[in-house]
C-alpha cells in the first residue's frame, strides 16, 4: 500500500523505449509533434451589456470541482463507500477509514482500492460529514480519483506530476487527456500533453445553479468555457484542428 500525500505522493514508474531517427527524420516530424496537440482557439469578448458579465456581477461565483462521482454508490452498509466498475468488470472503490471532528471540520482519512487492491490514502479536512471525494471515474482504462486541490490518475496527482497549484476539469477529447491548471495566477489549459499558448485570470468552472450554461462543456472536438484576460470575459470555444 502507498500513502500519498500532498507531499508525499510517488507516481509509478513505466519503461520507455528509445529510437534514434535520423537526422532528416527529425527535421521533419518533431515540427509536426510540437503543434499536432495545439487547440484552435475562438474567442469573443463580452461587452459590459452582455447578460453573462450581468449576471455574475450579481453573484459569487466559486471555482471547485462539484462533489459529484462517475461512480453510484453501491454499498449497502456505509453512504462512505463509492465503487464503480469498467467494462472489463475492474472496480474502483474509495471508503472512509477514519474520521475525527476538530473544530469546525472534520479530519478524515480515505483509502481507494483499485481491483479490490488497495492503492493508496489520503487526509482531508473537510465541513460536515459530506464525503471528499469529487469525483470518482473510469476512463477507459485508466482510472482517476479527485478530492480537493488534487487529481490522480492511475496513481499519478497531476498538479504534482507538472507542477501546478492545483487541476480540475480533466477530461479526454479525441481519446486525448484535457485539463485545466492553475500556475502563477493564471489558469491555463493542457490538451494531450501539450500546455495551449492561451492563458486567463480565471475561468469559470461550476458555479451557482443559476449561472449553470456559462460552465465549462466539451465534446469530442471542441470544449468551450468563460475566461477573463486583462479584466475582460471572454466566450472561448477551442477546437481539435482548424
Amino acid at each position: 500500500m502507498v500513502v500519498m500525500n500532498r507531499n508525499n505522493l510517488q507516481p509509478f514508474q513505466s519503461a520507455r523505449l528509445h529510437v534514434a531517427l535520423p537526422a532528416w527524420l527529425v527535421g521533419i516530424f518533431l515540427p509536426i509533434a510540437a503543434s499536432a496537440m495545439q487547440l484552435t482557439f475562438h474567442e469573443t469578448a463580452l461587452g459590459p451589456g452582455s447578460a453573462f458579465p450581468e449576471q455574475l456581477a450579481r453573484k459569487q461565483p466559486t471555482y471547485f470541482e462539484p462533489t459529484v462521482s462517475c461512480c453510484e454508490n453501491e454499498s449497502d452498509e456505509s453512504s462512505y463507500l463509492q465503487v464503480c466498475s469498467n467494462a472489463d468488470g475492474g472496480t474502483l472503490a474509495a471508503r472512509l477509514v477514519k474520521s475525527r471532528q476538530a473544530g469546525k471540520n472534520r479530519q478524515s482519512t480515505y483509502e481507494v482500492s483499485v481491483r479490490d487492491r488497495p492503492i493508496f490514502r489520503f487526509k482531508i479536512a473537510a465541513e460536515g460529514m459530506q464525503s471528499a471525494i469529487e469525483r470518482l471515474c473510469w476512463l477507459g482504462s485508466d482510472w482517476l480519483v479527485a478530492y480537493p486541490g488534487h487529481v490522480v490518475v492511475n496513481g499519478e496527482d497531476i498538479a504534482q506530476k507538472h507542477g501546478y497549484q492545483s487541476v480540475f476539469y480533466y477530461r479526454r477529447m479525441d481519446d486525448k487527456t484535457l485539463f485545466f491548471f492553475r500556475r502563477g495566477g493564471r489558469v491555463g489549459l493542457s490538451y494531450g500533453g501539450e500546455e495551449q499558448a492561451r492563458q486567463y485570470e480565471k475561468v469559470l468552472y461550476h458555479p451557482d445553479q443559476d449561472l449553470a450554461r456559462y460552465d465549462i462543456h466539451n465534446n469530442d472536438r471542441r470544449v468551450w468555457f468563460y475566461g477573463t484576460r486583462d479584466g475582460r470575459w471572454y466566450f472561448v470555444d477551442a477546437t481539435v484542428g482548424k
